[in-house]
């Protein structure tokens, strides 16, 4: 009966795992670290085999950093659920560099570069993968970060259990780990008691059952059933002692605070993983390590069925020097098998002791050293092997790697909260000043590398420049703000090239100033890439001095000479913008919205295709270039573009043309009286604009015709090259994804680079 029991629970959780009743968001990490004083640093983690891991930081001075890994439907979230008083904040309050990681599975850990969690193949996975795959690669990262050649450890539970994996499969991260503090280490269950022991004795008629249900997942994140329920007065109480501490052990004084506990825990694991930890059983100093399929075992877990048998990871492997805490009440990590476990790795062992309870204090030196933080989030990914999806487009990280680069993945979070992401493509042969490159209207990043070894990002990457490339708020790399939500808050849609000129473009100049201890970058931008930093230095001229060089490709400022059909939907714009309004419409083209998926399907057909979406709607805009927009690169093309913009940003570009001024957006005489002071919007002072500008331009660019670039010439105090392409059909796409780049445009480009360094 006990067992029919918990498999009703297994079915009722994953049934409803959709539900979310929960009126708030719990916390994260980075939320909670905050509420500490501590600034959470944030990086992606990409494991050989795809999957995507949170790995957080909290900067400290010393030099060796400290590595916390959590225990089974556990999260980072534990370290610091004490505030002051857990782990991490004590470390970092004492001057510890503190890394936590996070495995897959868990809410910090339910993404993959083509795999979706609701696609059952991303949850093939137990401890195995954890500890082979997922901790090597928040390993070799926190080392490449911080320079160190090993770092501390401190597990809990099957945090500990990923050690035993790895030191043992792969040896060579033994040299990489100075010492394991191992926390109710669990490697043997073999002195379980019930409830837990009847579970196991259970598990393989379970395990067949939800494979047979297809349930592959336990406690999914967006399940808060049970989080919800065990938050309420009363019932809280029931779900620690009848559910918690039979499992765990009973300690009513140390675990008063249960809405806390139930808000974080249980996030997910695989139902795999579970079983793989009812399969553990002592064998020749070893335990078992799954093969794929898992081989079953007798429920009395005395003998494999058939001839099948695991691999075997010998703990007595492990080189690392390991603290081994056991508490006497513990259910789980019995101190039997502790002891057991200690004794496999004696000739390494620095101390195993048997405690009834250890202070936070006796963990960590007394010594407290200021943290330096970072004014930044930042964000790392790293590949080694990663197999590409031909289903799913693929980002920025994933082309560089494609084509042979690392890719760092960094957050900057702008002065009004939107949160971008900048990427840096790594260099070890970097030429000293850092190159930005920033997109065009609703474009990313992606632009700068979709034409592989030939484009722009990949082509000053590989001749040693230190590149670097920006997103805008709204576009796919950018919908995300620190309370405003994209989906549901209009207010996250209020804005145009002004915020990406004023706040943006600021915050990722000074990040990669930051970061590079340079004094000054280059900058390369395209069509509204260049507008932005008019704006900037038209309204916070200080940046001026923080540019060296700004290489302007199609630049976009004044639109007093754009053709239909552009000019028609110009002047058609003010009945647009109502339109819009009276239909809540405030962001267009979205990375995910319905035409432009219509775009993605429809656009890549043979003949049909090309003929509808690129000659009659591209190129009318553009202007036309069959030569360098070939219909193999169509759907590539429009994989990483439209890719999202707000509606205000194209009414304010319709403003700028149709009052022929380079202006602030007009909101109307009554807001603008409120806005600025006057009745209509103040020009911004491109007299201001002193930093250094080549402007590159082209005879058949629709869009930054030859006649508004040289009304912007006039206009900049500081135009040191003033190019007209030769190429007679070159059009505004040209500048950035033509099929020939390299042979003329990147001439120009390397000329104003070699002559301004």
């Amino acid at each position: 009966m006990k067992h029919i029991v918990l498999l009703s629970i297994i079915v009722i959780v994953h049934s409803e795992k959709d539900i979310n009743i929960l009126g708030d968001n719990p916390s994260s990490f980075t939320e909670l670290a905050a509420n500490y004083g501590h600034q959470a640093l944030e990086y992606d983690v990409i494991t050989e085999d795809g999957y995507i891991l949170r790995l957080f930081r909290i900067k400290g001075e010393r030099e060796m950093p400290v590595l916390l890994m959590h225990g089974i439907l556990d999260s980072a979230d534990t370290w610091v659920l004490r505030g002051n008083e857990s782990l991490a904040i004590t470390l970092a309050n004492k001057g510890y560099d503190v890394w936590l990681g996070n495995c897959r599975g868990n809410k910090y850990g339910r993404r993959h570069i083509y795999l979706d969690p609701d696609n059952n193949t991303f949850w093939d996975y137990t401890f195995h993968e954890h500890g082979y795959y997922d901790l090597p690669a928040i390993i070799d990262n926190i080392l490449f970060i911080t320079n160190a050649s090993k770092l501390n450890a401190i597990g809990h539970s099957q945090g500990t259990t990923i050690f035993y994996v790895l030191g043992s499969t792969r040896h060579e991260y033994n040299n990489k780990i100075n010492v394991l503090i191992a926390l109710a280490p669990v490697c043997f269950l073999e002195n379980m008691e019930p409830p837990l022991k009847t579970m196991i004795q259970y598990s393989p008629m379970i395990y067949l059952t939800a494979n047979m249900l297809d349930i592959k997942e336990i406690f999914g994140t967006n399940q808060n059933v049970i989080n919800t329920i065990c938050q309420q007065p009363i019932i809280n109480s029931i779900c620690v002692t009848n559910t918690i501490f039979p499992i765990t052990g009973e300690d009513s004084d140390e675990l008063e605070d249960i809405p806390i506990l139930y808000e974080h825990f249980p996030t997910a694991t695989s139902v795999k993983n579970l079983y793989h930890f009812s399969q553990l059983k002592q064998i020749n100093g070893g335990f078992l390590s799954p093969k794929s399929p898992i081989k079953m075992m007798k429920g009395d877990g005395s003998k494999l069925v058939g001839n099948a048998t695991g691999r075997i990871h010998t703990s007595n492997t492990r080189n690392e020097g390991e603290h081994c805490l056991a508490w006497t009440n513990d259910v789980i990590a019995r101190t039997t098998t502790v002891a057991m476990l200690c004794a496999l790795a004696v000739s390494h062992l620095v101390s195993a002791e048997r405690v009834q309870a250890a202070p936070l204090q006796q963990l960590s030196p007394a010594v407290i050293v200021q943290v330096c933080q970072l004014h930044r989030i930042q964000c790392l990914a790293t590949f080694r092997t990663v197999p590409c999806s031909i289903y799913r487009p693929l980002n920025f990280i994933q082309l560089g790697y494609k084509y042979g680069y690392t890719v760092e993945e960094l957050i900057v979070i702008t002065e009004d909260g939107y949160i971008l992401k900048l990427f840096h493509i790594l260099n070890k042969k970097r030429i000293k000043t850092p190159i930005l490159l920033m997109h065009g209207i609703s474009d990313s990043s992606d632009t700068w590398i979709t034409r592989g070894n030939n484009s722009l990002a990949l082509t000053l990457a590989g001749k040693g420049y230190d590149v670097w490339a920006g997103n805008c708020r709204g576009n796919k790399y950018s919908r995300k703000h620190i309370y405003l939500d994209p989906n549901t808050d209009n207010a996250f849609w209020d804005f145009s090239f002004h915020e990406f000129g004023y706040y943006d473009l600021s915050a990722i100049i000074d990040t990669i100033l930051h970061i590079t201890g340079e004094e000054k970058i280059n900058a390369i931008g395209h069509s509204q890439g260049n507008t932005i930093f008019y704006v900037l230095g038209s309204t916070r001229p200080e940046y001026n001095n923080k540019i060296n060089l700004l290489i302007a490709l199609a630049p976009i400022c004044f639109l007093q000479n754009v053709q239909p059909p552009l000019s028609t939907l110009i002047n058609a714009s003010p009945a647009i913008d109502r339109l819009a309004k009276f239909l809540n419409i405030v962001e267009v083209l979205g990375d995910e919205s319905l035409i432009v998926n219509i775009l993605r399907n429809f656009c890549p057909t043979p003949i049909i295709g090309y003929k509808t979406c690129i000659l009659g709607i591209i190129f009318p805009i553009a202007g036309d270039d069959i030569e360098e927009f070939e219909p193999s690169f169509v759907r590539t093309f429009f994989n990483h573009f439209p890719v999202g913009v707000s509606e205000k940003d194209l009414i304010h570009y319709a403003q700028v043309s149709l009052r022929r001024k380079f202006a602030n957006y007009d909101y109307g005489t009554e807001v603008n009286l409120q806005m600025y002071n006057l009745t209509e919007p103040p020009e911004y002072n491109l007299n201001a604009v002193t930093m250094k500008i080549s402007l590159l331009y082209g005879v058949n660019d629709k869009l930054s015709t030859v006649e508004d670039v040289a009304i912007l010439r006039r206009k900049l105090p500081n135009v040191i090259k003033y190019v007209l392409i030769p190429r007679k059909k070159m059009n505004h796409i040209d500048f950035v994804e033509g099929l020939h780049m390299e042979e003329y445009l990147f001439p120009y480009i390397f000329d104003s680079l070699n002559e301004n360094n």
